[in-house]
């Protein structure tokens, strides 16, 4: 997945702290990725993207909460419904 971060610091020795936070809503959920991590200007490439294997101190969270759907038929409701 891609998401986008902010320099929330510059460390001595031109260290960069990266952090950022993108939640999409689907349809029955939604899914939070969380970023945060240190990463050297070099490592940053072209269109200011760097991928996570170079970050160090890297935490990289990945949350999917469901919601439950009151539409949802069990097999049996599906297959009388066929049937009928």
């Amino acid at each position: 997945a891609n998401t986008t971060a902010r320099v929330t610091e510059i460390w001595p020795g031109g260290l960069l702290r990266l952090e950022g936070e993108q939640t999409i809503v689907l349809e029955g959920g939604e899914q939070t990725i969380r970023l945060k991590g240190l990463a050297r200007p070099a490592d940053i490439g072209p269109g200011n993207t760097i991928p996570s294997t170079r970050l160090a101190d890297a935490r990289i969270e990945y949350k999917s909460r469901k919601e439950p759907s009151v539409h949802r038929r069990g097999l049996l409701a599906w297959l009388v419904g066929i049937v009928f």
